[in-house]
């Protein structure tokens, strides 16, 4: 084993005692330790001790991976190591720490963000010596994860009006980008009607989940999905792809797996919309009897009746209102729509118009509906408002059009004038001494009637004219006025009547003035009275029931 100088070897001997042994105690120290995250499923760290260390007293819970300066820190709780003693150990840390991991960007995100810290308990050397404590040791070497996410499932809920994704891995919910989402009809689809591209939305985390993220859908995109009656209406025709990889990033901001549209994914769970829809406003036009209905999603305009319990009244809770139950109407909108408008009936809007108080302002104008007047494209019918809680009106515009008359008619059999006006009229404002009856369109032969002609009290769009017998007297003794319709005309000015919005009838001057539709007398004149006879002078002084042609006298007849 050894010589002395001069070349002797040593002499055999037994087995001799030490004389001094100083044992080790020296801490072992961690001088690097690396970071490999190629596999998104799996976390590894390479630790590198100063010595070899006893694998048995590898505690990985006194182990804890940190950002600087500890904002965000994930103490390690589980992890797989094989045992032999070294001074490199490789762990790979548990799925749970990984997932905590990722919650907590940016957290093992880069190398600027790992850091490690460990006690001195962490592990031991061979002689039982204790880690010297590791403070903040930034990674020496950093494998960063590569793998992008990718789509596992997702669901559409209506009730919810959300779109909800969950991914094979954490991802940035706030980072998810919604215009890069395209839901379509089936897995290959260029079909316009069969597709859209959401234009917005807002994506929020799931708290439970950092796989998930949980889109809230804007009602613009809601308005357009129920307008596609081939897409997303079940679940075998909603399906889901992502064209741009830019739709999120997990936390390593790996950009997201393309979905293709030409194999889009399929929705693994669909909600129908179980919600009733709600009349959200509507409008008012008086002036051409029009009404606009706001809904809060898409309604199924064939399923639009306007009939079905719209009522009109003065007053939200309905007490000493006026109000008009709507007996039809006409359809302006075809499509379904968020909006159906839809026209009047003429004895509908008159009816409303009759009523003093009603749609006279915005503060005379609200809204109540039976559940049955339409439904939306999940076949729910519509909220019903009672009349009780009615909705005021949302856009109220005043009748701004002045009546004009329609026809005219005079029958000289019941001595009435029947007026027809294009909308109900005042009738307390109705001057019967401002109508003008007239032989030609322009003409100097015309009677004017008095006041002793009259109209009911009642207010209409048909205003009948009782004509005095005084004044038909006077039409009658006008002999070329008024005895066919080829000669019977009228007139009158702006002063005549006036609307329920205090509006004044277009007037028709002489020179404008309209034809009547003459009802020749059909009635016999009687005597009603023998009023004198004068001996001396001869004369004998009769009255008859209306004015009579002196030509047509007989005085051989009387007896």
């Amino acid at each position: 084993a050894v010589q002395d100088s001069n070349g002797n070897n040593l002499t055999a001997s037994a087995r001799l005692a030490a004389k001094l042994f100083t044992a080790d105690q020296k801490r072992p120290s961690l001088e690097t330790f690396d970071m490999r995250m190629a596999d998104n499923t799996v976390l590894q760290l390479v630790l590198k001790f100063s010595e070899v260390v006893d694998i048995t007293t590898l505690l990985i819970n006194q182990f804890t991976l940190a950002t600087s300066g500890n904002a965000h820190a994930r103490q390690l709780t589980a992890g797989t190591f094989a045992l032999v003693n070294s001074s490199t150990v490789v762990v790979n840390v548990s799925a749970a720490d990984l997932a905590a991991m990722r919650s907590l960007p940016p957290l093992g995100t880069n190398a600027s963000t790992s850091f490690l810290t460990a006690t001195a308990t962490g592990v031991r050397d061979m002689s039982r010596n204790l880690l010297t404590p590791v403070a903040l040791k930034q990674v020496t070497s950093y494998t960063a994860d590569l793998t992008p996410p990718t789509l596992s499932s997702f669901s559409l809920d209506y009730n919810t009006d959300e779109l909800r994704f969950t991914f094979d891995e954490p991802v940035l919910p706030l980072r998810f980008v919604a215009t890069r989402v395209r839901l379509q009809n089936r897995a290959n689809t260029s079909d316009t009607a069969g597709f859209h591209v959401l234009t917005g939305g807002t994506p929020r985390a799931l708290a439970s989940d950092n796989k998930v993220v949980i889109l809230s859908l804007q009602r613009a995109d809601l308005d357009i999905l129920k307008t596609k009656i081939t897409l997303a209406t079940q679940l075998t025709n909603t399906f889901v792809a992502f064209p741009d990889r830019a739709v999120v990033l997990d936390v390593s901001e790996n950009q997201a797996s393309i979905i293709r549209t030409d194999a889009a994914k399929p929705a693994a769970a669909f909600t129908d919309d179980g919600v009733r829809p709600r009349l959200s406003g509507f409008d008012l036009n008086i002036a051409t009897a029009r009404i606009t209905l706001s809904f809060t999603e898409t309604m199924q305009i064939g399923t639009f009746r306007s009939n079905a319990g719209i009522r009109i009244q003065s007053a939200s809770n309905g007490v000493g209102a006026f109000s008009h139950l709507l007996t039809g109407g006409f359809a302006i909108t075809t499509t379904n729509s968020t909006t159906i408008v839809f026209n009047l009936t003429e004895a509908d809007h008159n009816a409303i118009l009759d009523l003093p108080g009603l749609a006279v302002s915005k503060a005379t104008t609200f809204i109540a509906i039976d559940g049955g007047i339409v439904r939306d494209m999940s076949n729910n019918d519509v909220e019903r408002i009672a009349t009780t809680t009615a909705l005021a009106v949302t856009g109220f515009f005043n009748d701004t059009s002045a009546p004009s008359l329609v026809s005219a008619a005079y029958d000289a059999s019941t001595l009435t004038m029947t007026l027809v006006f294009s909308e109900t009229v005042n009738a307390t404002t109705f001057r019967t001494d401002q109508l003008t009856l007239q032989s030609a369109a322009t003409s100097t032969t015309r009677v004017v009637l008095t006041t002793g002609s009259t109209v009911p009290r009642n207010d209409d769009a048909t205003v009948r004219v009782t004509v005095s017998r005084f004044d038909a007297d006077r039409i009658k003794l006008a002999l070329t006025l008024c005895t066919a319709t080829s000669n019977c005309f009228l007139s009158f000015p702006n002063t005549l009547v006036r609307d329920m919005s205090s509006l004044p009838v277009v007037p028709l001057p002489d020179g404008s003035a309209v034809q009547v539709t003459y009802t020749a007398d059909s009635v016999s004149p009687q005597l009603s009275s023998f009023h004198s006879i004068n001996l001396i002078t001869g004369q004998l002084v009769l009255n008859f029931s209306e004015a009579v042609n002196a030509s047509s006298f007989d005085a051989s007849v009387i007896t």
